[in-house]
């Protein structure tokens, strides 16, 4: 009625069952994205979601192989169930909301790998999902691990959840002797010149304000290209610089109105 021993040969099959699953975690998901990217036309977001999905997937069988293989059946654990229930009730909630959190992210895919984010003051790239924690790298490089509950519970922004399209604003401020026909055609012109400005929706301009000492205008531009929006901010000013300075007129201010 004791349980059965456990003898060398099972020992050395839960050691190929666990080699096999470690190589196949590293392998196979790598493999299928690569597999996806190149066949299909399923965006990257949800190619890291099917591979970690199949990543979780072999873990849990060999998991099970391997617990097989020993012998170990629900009832020896149950004590280690037991443990880890008290626990989560004694400091492991937090790891335990990350992890769900993560299962979330995956499926639901409110934030996806490829993804550009603002969260807690930071903007950058989504470039891991993991089981504790989301890794978001911004322009300057830097890596920040953000913990899976935040993306769930907090506010995020997300600038390509649903398209990579988004709109940048420019405050020109100009003296009041200026022709307003000009500006407004200087204005389009310079966006124009910008090759990541879209052109469809093209370029718009609106007279914001006109006082005795100056009119401020406000230059409105399309791009779809948001991991480059300083860069276009730059160009964007540049160009309208250049316009500006053959007019006869004093420009007062050109500033970007978006961070």
């Amino acid at each position: 009625g004791g349980a059965a021993a456990v003898t060398v040969g099972d020992v050395l099959v839960a050691l190929v069952f666990s080699f096999m699953t470690v190589i196949l975690m590293r392998n196979v998901s790598g493999l299928l994205e690569v597999l996806l990217s190149r066949w299909t036309r399923v965006e990257q977001g949800t190619r890291y979601a099917i591979s970690a999905v199949v990543r979780y997937s072999i873990a849990i069988a060999g998991l099970m192989a391997i617990s097989k293989s020993l012998g170990i059946t629900w009832k020896s654990v149950q004590w280690m169930a037991a443990a880890v229930t008290v626990g989560l009730g004694f400091g492991l909630q937090e790891i335990f909301a990350n992890f769900v959190s993560g299962l979330i992210l995956l499926f639901e895919r409110p934030v996806r790998v490829g993804d550009w984010i603002t969260v807690s003051g930071t903007t950058g790239i989504v470039t891991h999902i993991r089981t504790r924690a989301t890794t978001v790298r911004d322009a300057d490089g830097k890596e920040l691990l953000i913990p899976n509950r935040l993306l769930i519970t907090s506010p995020v922004m997300n600038w390509t959840l649903s398209d990579n399209g988004i709109r940048l604003a420019f405050d020109v401020r100009v003296s009041p002797d200026a022709d307003e026909k000009e500006i407004r055609q200087a204005l389009v012109d310079a966006a124009c010149r910008v090759t990541q400005v879209s052109r469809r929706p093209e370029p718009t301009v609106m007279l914001d304000a006109m006082t005795n000492t100056e009119q401020r205008y406000r230059l409105f531009v399309f791009t779809n290209h948001v991991e480059l929006r300083y860069e276009i901010k730059d160009n964007v000013i540049t160009a309208i610089r250049e316009n500006l300075l053959s007019k006869p007129y004093q420009v007062l201010a050109v500033e970007c109105a978006m961070t």
